[in-house]
């Protein structure tokens, strides 16, 4: 998941600060995710789900292969 975490962020190109504000998280949160030292909880995952929703055909892609479903 520190994957996909680190691509959607530059996939919305913002910086990890503006990428937290987004998803309504800290700071900390998102670079221990993009660092794989924290999972991501359940309500995590949706709003991460929804944000690849919302990027319409960039994030149709990444949605499939770790969401195991279309957006």
């Amino acid at each position: 998941m520190a994957q996909l975490v680190l691509e959607l962020r530059k996939l919305t190109a913002r910086i990890q600060e503006k990428f937290a504000a987004r998803l309504d998280l800290t700071l900390p949160t998102i670079n221990c995710w993009e660092n794989d030292r924290a999972q991501l909880s359940p309500p995590a995952l949706d709003k991460i789900e929804s944000l690849l929703c919302n990027l319409r055909d960039k994030g149709k892609a990444r949605h499939q292969e770790y969401c195991g479903k279309e957006g």
